[in-house]
């Protein structure tokens, strides 16, 4: 049996999708929509609606430094504007437990130690737990308690 903060994930995966948060490797924003939008769609497919939506939607947007491009569409965005707002989305309903798969692949170090503050501090204030997967080692370094390294089996050597 698998729990995810004592939810069955086979019994509970409702339960369990509202306790947790994933950040893919792949941006999940819609480009066709403004940062407001797609936090107000993604607060809406949880549930929120509402004062509780618009206070949580304008604390995220103030949070990750969104406030002046909120009402632009998210295609002209920079990708570390995006990767912001892939962040954020999760954030919306308040998970207990955020994973993080390579959240600052191709960013520079300027937005990465950006919006790594972001997530810390907001982690802290909301008290998530952040599972992280990534290359860097200087990111696991600075930001990690624990540490698990998960080999890759699929590779083959072979001698020549």
């Amino acid at each position: 049996m698998v729990t995810i903060g004592d939810y069955d994930v086979n019994t509970e995966p409702n339960r369990v999708r509202k306790i947790i948060g994933c950040v893919p490797q792949n941006s999940s924003v819609f480009l066709d929509g403004t940062a407001r939008e797609n936090l107000m769609l993604q607060g809406e497919l949880y549930g929120m609606h509402g004062r509780e939506l618009k206070n949580r939607v304008s604390e995220l947007l103030n949070n990750f430094g969104m406030n002046q491009v909120a009402d632009r569409i998210a295609a002209t965005y920079s990708g570390g504007m995006l990767r912001k707002l892939d962040v954020a989305l999760v954030l919306i309903h308040k998970p207990k437990i955020l994973f993080l798969d390579e959240p600052t692949t191709g960013l520079d170090p300027e937005v990465r130690t950006s919006l790594w503050e972001n997530i810390l501090s907001m982690s802290k204030q909301e008290n998530v737990t952040v599972l992280l997967t990534t290359h860097y080692l200087e990111e696991i370094e600075r930001l990690a308690d624990k540490v698990v390294i998960i080999p890759n089996y699929e590779s083959k050597f072979t001698e020549h």
